[in-house]
């Protein structure tokens, strides 16, 4: 089973723009699957910004069994945390992208990715 306490610090975000966040694995992705079992349940908090902080965390799949698949969750203040999971039928390497919705640059003290 791959296991996931991953932060990131520092991420800056132009008005209306994506980033990609940094992932653990070659090409900065992270993997639902693995050799003993797949964990496909995930937990992402953030802290450090603003507080009329407005965005969205996605998911994308990157193999040819779920490219496209986008799983997504908004989210807003200064800190916090959501759980998105990862459907079985998506399930694979995953790059994961946050995108300002809110129309200002947006910094993001720290973010973890944990499941």
């Amino acid at each position: 089973m791959t296991v996931y306490n991953w932060t990131v610090r520092n991420i800056g975000i132009a008005p209306s723009k994506t980033v990609a966040v940094n992932g653990p694995m070659s090409g900065g992705m992270f993997n639902t699957e693995g050799v003993l079992g797949s964990n496909r349940n995930f937990t992402i908090s953030w802290s450090g910004a603003s507080k009329n902080a407005k965005f969205n965390i996605s998911f994308i799949g990157q193999e040819s069994t779920n490219r496209g698949h986008i799983i997504g969750s908004n989210c807003t203040g200064s800190s916090g945390s959501t759980r998105m999971s990862i459907p079985y039928a998506s399930r694979g390497k995953f790059k994961i992208h946050i995108t300002e919705l809110g129309g200002n640059s947006l910094a993001i003290g720290t973010l973890n990715v944990s499941n």
